[in-house]
């Protein structure tokens, strides 16, 4: 069968417990090792995260953060075009409460300077201000002579587009800045978006 491997509790001074787990014998041995886990050889046991997992996990969130650094950018671009959407139909709804006051478009007349808008109008100006600070190029406005018509232009920052809207309730996105709205309205007496 072989012989059987000492351990401490076959060592001398020690003498087996009824079940053969523990040992009795040698207070100093059994003192110094009270309350402690096994250790196996050791002086007591590590615990602790190896390389490869700490790795892993680095790696994992390396990944997770470039898929969110390709996604964030053209998201923000949407949101700030849905804000440029928003802000022209506003805009046109308040186009129609400006006419039917006045009877014509002439405080719809703005002049814009980089982000900022100075408008006779403070509701139309605040408007102005929120489609200015979502779109990366002038908000543009144009009054037909008569000031019975006008044009109004904001340039789409995620889709490289424009958004029109005009006097007759048209809103339309074109691929160009629509040139003819301003020609229409300045020699014509016609603003449209078309």
């Amino acid at each position: 069968m072989g012989e059987r491997k000492p351990n401490h509790c076959t060592a001398e001074g020690f003498t087996p417990t009824p079940k053969g787990h523990n040992c009795t014998g040698r207070d100093e041995w059994r003192n110094s090792n009270e309350g402690k886990p096994k250790s196996h050889g050791r002086e007591s046991l590590v615990w602790g995260f190896t390389l490869i997992e700490i790795l892993l996990v680095v790696a994992i969130i390396g990944l997770l953060s470039s898929v969110v650094l390709i996604v964030y950018p053209r998201a923000f671009r949407k949101v700030k075009d849905s804000r440029v959407y928003s802000g022209m139909d506003q805009f046109r709804t308040q186009a129609f409460v400006v006419y039917e006051n006045d009877e014509s478009y002439k405080d719809l007349d703005c002049s814009i300077s980089g982000a900022k808008c100075s408008c006779s109008n403070k509701v139309v100006e605040a408007l102005c201000d929120e489609i200015q600070g979502n779109s990366d190029q002038p908000f543009e406005i144009w009054i037909n002579n008569d000031e019975q018509g006008y044009c109004a232009v904001a340039h789409l920052e995620g889709r490289e587009k424009f958004f029109c809207v005009d006097s007759s309730f048209q809103a339309t996105t074109t691929d160009a800045t629509p040139n003819n709205c301003k020609a229409a309205c300045e020699s014509a007496n016609n603003c449209g978006c078309e």
